[in-house]
C-alpha cells in the first residue's frame, strides 16, 4: 500500500516527515509569539489603567482642592497649570478638566458630551484594542492547539496507513505534536482568561473613579461660571 508520505515524496520531492515536522514547528512558534503578545498587551493595559489613575484618594483630594482653589476665583489659566502639573497630567480626570476649561464656552450640557466622547476616542478606544488581542490570544491558542492535534494524528495515521508493521517509536513525534499543542493551548489560554477578569474588574474600577472626578469638577466649573443648571454625568 501506498501511503501519504510516499506521495508526496514521489510527487515533490519532500518527505511527508519533513512537512509534518515543519508545520508542527510552525504551531509550536505561532502559539509562542501569540503567547509573547498576549502578555504584552496585558502589561501595557495594567500600566495604563494604573497611570490614568490617581494613586489614592488623598491624591485625588488634593487636585480637587487645587483646581476648585483657581476656579472659585475665576483664574482658569491657573486652573489649566493645575491640570498639566507633573504629578496630575498622566491621569485622565486632569487630561479631560483641561480640555473642559479650554472648551469652556460651550457650556456644560456639551461639555459633557465633548468630555465623554474625548474619554472614548483617547483613552477607551486603545484599551478595546489591546483588550480585543487579548480576547484573541485566549481564543487562538487552543484552536492551535486543536489544529496541531489534528495535523498530529494526520501523520500518524499516515505512517499506519503506509507502512506493514508501525514501531511505534515512529509514531512518538506525531502524538507528542498532538498532545503537546492542545496542552500548551490550554495552559496559555487558562491564565489569560484569569487576567482578563482582572483587567475588566479594573477597568470597571477605572471607569468609575473618572466618572466621580468629573462629576465633581463639572460641579466646581459650573460654579465657577455662574451657571445654574445642574450637572451629571
Amino acid at each position: 500500500m501506498i501511503g501519504p508520505s510516499m506521495v508526496l515524496a514521489q510527487s515533490t520531492g519532500v518527505s511527508f516527515d519533513t512537512v509534518m515536522r515543519w508545520l508542527g514547528n510552525s504551531i509550536y512558534a505561532a502559539q509562542a509569539l501569540l503567547a509573547i503578545w498576549g502578555i504584552f498587551c496585558v502589561f501595557v493595559i495594567l500600566s495604563r489603567l494604573k497611570h490614568l489613575r490617581f494613586r489614592n484618594e488623598q491624591h485625588e483630594q488634593e487636585f480637587h482642592r487645587a483646581l476648585a482653589g483657581a476656579l472659585s476665583h475665576g483664574m482658569f489659566d491657573e486652573a489649566e497649570q493645575v491640570c498639566v502639573q507633573p504629578q496630575y497630567w498622566p491621569t485622565a480626570v486632569a487630561q479631560l478638566a483641561r480640555f473642559a476649561i479650554e472648551n469652556r464656552s460651550l457650556g456644560i450640557r456639551k461639555l459633557r458630551t465633548a468630555i465623554v466622547e474625548k474619554f472614548q476616542r483617547d483613552v477607551l478606544d486603545d484599551l478595546d484594542n489591546r483588550t480585543s488581542w487579548v480576547q484573541t490570544v485566549i481564543r487562538a491558542e487552543p484552536m492551535l492547539g486543536l489544529l496541531g492535534t489534528v495535523l498530529g494524528m494526520i501523520g500518524a495515521f499516515g505512517k499506519i496507513a503506509g507502512a506493514e508493521r508501525v514501531n511505534p517509536q515512529d509514531l512518538a513525534g506525531d502524538i507528542s505534536l498532538a498532545l503537546l499543542t492542545t496542552a500548551i493551548g490550554l495552559a496559555v489560554a487558562t491564565p489569560f482568561l484569569i487576567a482578563m477578569n482582572f483587567i475588566v474588574s479594573r477597568r470597571r474600577s477605572f471607569e468609575d473613579s473618572v466618572r466621580d472626578g468629573i462629576t465633581i469638577f463639572l460641579e466646581t466649573l459650573e460654579a465657577a461660571l455662574g451657571m445654574r443648571t445642574p450637572v451629571g454625568v
